[in-house]
This record gives C-alpha cells, sequence and structure tokens, in this order.
C-alpha cells in the first residue's frame, strides 16, 4: 500500500512539473485583437463625447438667444404696465376720483414695476455678456 501511494506521489509530482515546464508563447493573437477592440471602443466613446459636447454647446447657444429676447419682450411689457398705472394715477388725480389710499396703492404698484423693470435689465445684461 505505502509503494502504491509513493508511486502515485511521484507521478503527481511529475506531471506537475511538466505542467510548469510547458512553454508561454510571447503574443496571442485573440488577445491582440481584443486589445485592439478595447482602443477602438475607447475612441469611439471619445469620439461621441465629443461630438455631444459640441451638441451641447449650439443647444446653450440657441437657448441663450431664446432668454435674451424673451427677457427683452419681458421688460417691455413692464414698461408698458407702469406707463398704464403712471396714466391710470395722473387721470385719476386730475378727475379727482382716487383717494389717497388708491394713490398709494398706485405708486406702490409703479415703484415695485420699477424695480422689477431694473432687476430684468441687469439680468439681460448678463446674458448678453455670456452671449458670444
Amino acid at each position: 500500500m505505502k509503494a502504491a501511494t509513493l508511486v502515485l506521489f511521484f507521478t503527481f509530482l511529475l506531471v506537475c512539473q511538466s505542467y510548469g515546464q510547458e512553454e508561454v508563447l510571447p503574443s496571442n493573437p485573440i488577445s491582440e485583437k481584443v486589445e485592439q477592440n478595447k482602443e477602438e471602443l475607447q475612441l469611439l466613446k471619445q469620439r461621441k463625447k465629443e461630438e455631444k459636447a459640441v451638441a451641447n454647446a449650439e443647444k446653450d447657444k440657441v437657448k441663450l438667444a431664446k432668454n435674451i429676447e424673451s427677457k427683452r419682450k419681458s421688460i417691455l411689457n413692464a414698461e408698458d404696465r407702469e406707463l398704464k398705472l403712471r396714466r391710470k394715477l395722473t387721470e385719476g388725480n386730475s378727475r379727482g376720483r382716487l383717494s389717497p389710499v388708491d394713490v398709494m396703492k398706485l405708486n406702490r404698484q409703479i415703484n415695485k414695476q420699477k424695480s422689477n423693470i431694473e432687476r430684468d435689465k441687469m439680468k439681460l445684461a448678463r446674458m448678453e455678456s455670456k452671449q458670444p
């Protein structure tokens, strides 16, 4: 029994030693293709990322131009509202139809419109400075 286990043990060692001495090929054509495909995939991802950045930049330019036009319109509308309130105040005072409380309300609304117009003009200036 001991002799059989010794023989088995030595054959196991010989097999292990022979596997250890196998020749390893320096380059595997399959692994080269895999590496090449990985590099191509990285390049493709990089190109897509660059194209996406360009598209986003164009979208931002269009969006900025739209916002500028919208802000200009809102400023014009606010100025019109302020003029209407001024007319209402002057006409009411000249005819004597406005109470002192109504005059105070109209003055508050006019001042609020002025501050809104100034704030919108500052925002418009910031947006225009961003535009190339």
